[in-house]
C-alpha cells in the first residue's frame, strides 16, 4: 500500500481563486486562535504563580474579569501577561 503524500502541485492546481481565499481566511484564523491560546495560557500561570491557585480557579477568575468587564477573555489574558494582575 503506498501512503505516500499527494503531490502538492497536484493539489495547487485543482484549487480555485474562492478555495485559495477560503483557506488563507482559515489560516489567518487558527493563527490568531493559536496565538490567544498561548497568551491564555501565559496567564493562567501567572495567575496560578501570583496567587497559588489552581489552573480552573485562575480561569475562572478571568472568565469573571471578562464578563464584569464585557471583554474577551484573550484581552484580560494580555492584560495579565503585560501587568502580572486582572485589570
Amino acid at each position: 500500500m503506498d501512503l505516500a503524500a499527494p503531490d502538492d502541485r497536484q493539489l495547487a492546481a485543482d484549487l480555485d481563486g474562492d478555495d485559495v481565499g477560503q483557506l488563507r481566511a482559515q489560516v489567518a484564523n487558527l493563527t490568531v486562535a493559536l496565538h490567544a491560546s498561548r497568551r491564555i495560557g501565559t496567564a493562567i500561570g501567572i495567575l496560578m504563580a501570583s496567587h497559588k491557585i489552581t489552573y480552573e480557579r485562575a480561569f475562572a477568575m478571568m472568565c469573571d474579569a471578562s464578563q464584569n468587564a464585557n471583554r474577551k477573555v484573550r484581552d484580560i489574558a494580555d492584560d495579565v501577561v503585560e501587568t502580572g494582575a486582572l485589570p
